[in-house]
């Protein structure tokens, strides 16, 4: 307030901009399901069939996702050149047929492996042996997400785009099964988990059976969302040079069980020098030398290229002095020996996980950086069995010989349904001595699996 000389009140109040300009909003959206334009990558291999929908199933609900180079939505935690493996699912008749993960064309036979495109996960211009980054987590699919039925366009792959608004590109009757997709971030989700198991072992069984009749996991089985124990190695007597260190090894080179182990010299390791590194996995033959001298991630093939590791160097031992490394600067021999194949301890509450081929692992320091995590585990439930009596509900098609035909409930043998569906129905198979077709098993070695439900806190 001020006063003029005869003593009057004179205001001096705010200025004003005569035009009225206002401040555009920044919100979008809540972050539990933010707002974006999510499509699925055009690559992604078949999971399992939707009947209901007719539509093929490319991440299930739940699975942690994370976006490549193009921003198209994959499974969280693969490496660059990780391989995909298509099959009669991913061409099937009146269906929109699945794109080459290595060149973009479309599948017409059962190619049992397809090596990713180098750049199409990670920047483009790296080295063929080279891994920019896993995938990182930015959440989890809110529902089933459907193959990509619109338009895929590309001049050199794998810079591609897509379409989801023009009819004319659609491949069935003018019409998408899906459109848009949405995911889902800080969440809690309840989630299967089977200890001591790699559930994406190529020959992993829930059950265990030494007079056999337990088949190998289910490819639809595997297409659902889980949490298990990650394949590790024990011993990695080959690699003895400071900084290199074992990142990631894929599913397919081992084991699927806890506690065993591989012992004899054909086993599996890796062999040369940090120049020429040499990868073979068990029961395989050797793969190509690879630089790893260079500081990053490098991934080591075996001779099937489904069979991988990949090799983290923290330090460029192409610019250390020969003081660095035993052999010279960047020939450091990497000495003989062979690995012992193993899986990680098992989750715990409390317990951060990373996404590895889009399922929950254990985080470990050291082996995962912490901007891969994606939750922690608040709850680990080892008590599954007749959940509220659910074994006492009377429910239909008891004697389907498909665990997602198979209703929660007496069908299931009292177990919840997400754990019946990952482990292809085990509990079922345990407490009833025989297969789903009614088959009679021995009980010979035949021990309970070790279903769990955890509790997952998302941070993404």
């Amino acid at each position: 307030m001020a006063l003029d000389t005869y003593n009057r009140y004179s205001g001096t109040g705010r200025p004003v901009d005569d035009m009225g300009n206002t401040t555009p909003e920044i919100e979008v959206s809540e972050s539990v399901r933010p707002w974006g334009k999510f499509l699925p990558a055009p690559y992604l291999p078949v999971g399992r069939f939707d009947v209901h929908k007719r539509a093929n199933v490319v991440l299930s609900v739940g699975t942690p996702v994370g976006f490549d180079a193009v921003g198209s939505l994959v499974p969280a935690g693969i490496p660059d050149g990780h391989t995909f493996e298509y099959d009669s699912d991913d061409y099937r008749t009146g269906m929109y047929a699945t794109r080459s993960a290595a060149n973009g064309t479309a599948i017409t036979s059962a190619t049992t492996e397809a090596k990713c495109a180098q750049g199409l996960l990670g920047v483009s211009g790296l080295a063929a042996t080279s891994v920019d980054k896993f995938v990182r987590p930015v959440g989890v699919t809110s529902y089933n997400v459907f193959s990509h039925e619109g338009g895929v366009s590309f001049t050199t792959w794998p810079s591609y785009s897509l379409t989801y608004d023009k009819p004319l590109n659609y491949a069935q009757h003018n019409t998408m099964a899906q459109d848009l997709v949405a995911i889902t971030c800080d969440y809690c989700l309840l989630v299967p988990y089977v200890e001591g198991r790699n559930l994406l072992g190529p020959n992993v069984k829930v059950c265990d059976n030494t007079a056999g009749g337990v088949a190998a996991l289910s490819k639809v089985a595997k297409s659902h969302v889980f949490c298990h124990d990650e394949l590790i190695v024990s011993g990695a007597k080959n690699i003895l040079t400071s900084g290199l260190s074992l990142a990631f090894v894929s599913p397919s080179c081992g084991l699927s069980i806890s506690g065993a182990g591989l012992t004899t010299p054909t086993d599996g390791g890796v062999t040369g020098s940090i120049t020429a590194a040499i990868f073979i996995a068990p029961g395989d033959s050797v793969g190509s030398a690879v630089d790893c001298s260079v500081a990053g991630m490098h991934i080591l093939y075996s001779a099937s290229t489904e069979k991988y590791i990949v090799l983290r160097n923290s330090i460029d031992f192409a610019t250390q002095d020969s003081s660095a490394l035993t052999g010279g600067a960047g020939t450091g021999i990497l000495t003989s020996g062979t690995w012992k194949w193993l899986l990680e301890t098992p989750l715990q509450p409390g317990d951060f996980v990373v996404a590895r081929l889009g399922k929950f692992v254990k985080f470990v320091k050291g082996r995962h950086d912490v901007d891969e995590i994606a939750g922690q585990i608040l709850a680990v439930d080892k008590n599954f069995q007749d959940k509220s009596y659910l074994s006492r509900v009377k429910s239909a098609y008891e004697r389907a010989t498909s665990p997602s035909d198979m209703m929660p409930g007496s069908a299931t043998r009292g177990i919840p349904f997400n754990l019946h569906m990952v482990t292809d129905g085990a509990w079922r198979q345990y407490t009833k001595l025989e297969d789903l077709a009614g088959t009679t098993l021995s009980s010979t070695g035949f021990d309970a699996p070790l279903l769990r439900l955890v509790t997952i806190n998302l941070l993404k």
